[in-house]
């Protein structure tokens, strides 16, 4: 699988992040943003109906918090779990919340934009990598 790390750096967004918290060996953290009105992963996703592409939200929305939060992370191996609930527009408020053990390579998300749900998943990234 392609590694769709974008290095921490999303474009045209800024970032809030919580402190993580942890819970027996699970720890969480949410991160903030706010999506411009003029986005330009919005053009050509639809004219009077925007949508906001998965992979987009993957790339450009979980992935830099992951990457910020656990750089230790090697390269993803695959994608499991993924539901799409609603759309996320131009200008919402967006959560990316993120769950994962410290000792393991697998990372839960979570995307609310205006506080609804919007679309989950699980990454794995390569245990092998980390010698897991």
């Amino acid at each position: 699988m392609t590694d769709l790390s974008s290095g921490g750096k999303s474009a045209d967004l800024e970032w809030v992040d919580d402190e993580p918290s942890s819970q027996s060996q699970q720890t969480q953290c949410m991160c903030r943003t706010t999506i411009p009105v003029d986005y330009m992963y919005f053009d050509g996703h639809f004219r009077g109906y925007p949508v906001l592409a998965g992979v987009v939200q993957l790339h450009e929305l979980v992935l830099p918090c992951v990457r910020r939060l656990r750089p230790d992370l090697p390269s993803l191996s695959k994608l499991s779990g993924l539901k799409f609930r609603s759309r996320i527009l131009p200008g919402d408020a967006v959560d990316i919340l993120l769950r994962w053990n410290e000792l393991g390579p697998v990372v839960q998300f979570e995307i609310f934009s205006n506080g609804q749900p919007c679309t989950q998943g699980r990454l794995q990234f390569d245990a092998a990598q980390v010698g897991l």
